[in-house]
């Protein structure tokens, strides 16, 4: 259920933001999930590891904000929060993991927030709940959700939150160029090379 309210809000926060923003704010979920992983799992980086994340936050910040003043709007507010939640939700899935499969608990996560959210609409908006006018886009769009939880549920398992999460924030590579393609938003040199500092941080951390 908390995982569904973290992933609410970032969609909530795309309503005030655009999707390369959110994408990239939404790699912000690696603070606390180091921070809870270290709280509950006792897992920690090493000094060339936080380096290399302190890159990464450098990145994110030429990708989000360029070479100006640190300016974030509401919907990147909203995005941001969703990071805590997540952050949480991230590490403790490892938990449950040591009693359970990894598709058991990526799939409950993906059950619980559908029941959560399916009861909210219910409520707020009624027989109104299901979206018809957006063709299979939703269909798909759910499709690739559940595909990135049972991968990233999967490697947690094998691997640390704390890698985990890193690996799966490479997203601000893919989105910018499906967010110029399909929503026609400006995308300059400053998040070329923001992204390029992400990517290059995930791969230096992650790394053997």
């Amino acid at each position: 259920m908390l995982a569904a309210v973290g992933v609410g809000l970032i969609v909530l926060g795309q309503k005030y933001t655009t999707a390369i923003n959110a994408s990239i704010i939404a790699t912000a979920s690696i603070v606390p999930t180091i921070l809870f992983s270290r709280l509950i799992l006792g897992e920690r980086f090493d000094k060339k590891q936080w380096l290399w994340l302190s890159g990464m936050f450098v990145g994110l910040y030429l990708a989000i904000v360029g070479l100006r003043g640190l300016t974030f709007n509401a919907g990147d507010a909203i995005v941001l929060s969703s990071a805590v939640v997540l952050g949480f939700t991230n590490t403790y899935s490892k938990v449950l993991m040591r009693s359970n499969s990894s598709d058991y608990v990526a799939d409950m996560r993906l059950v619980g927030g559908s029941v959560l959210f399916l009861i909210a609409g219910l409520l707020l908006k009624g027989g109104d709940v299901l979206v018809t006018s957006a063709a299979l886009w939703p269909v798909l769009g759910g499709l690739f959700y559940w595909l990135t939880i049972k991968f990233f549920y999967a490697s947690i398992h094998h691997i640390s939150p704390n890698k985990a999460i890193v690996l799966i924030n490479s997203h601000p590579i893919i989105t910018p160029i499906v967010g110029v393609l399909v929503l026609s938003e400006s995308y300059g040199w400053a998040k070329f090379f923001g992204s390029v500092l992400i990517l290059s941080s995930i791969y230096c951390i992650s790394k053997k």
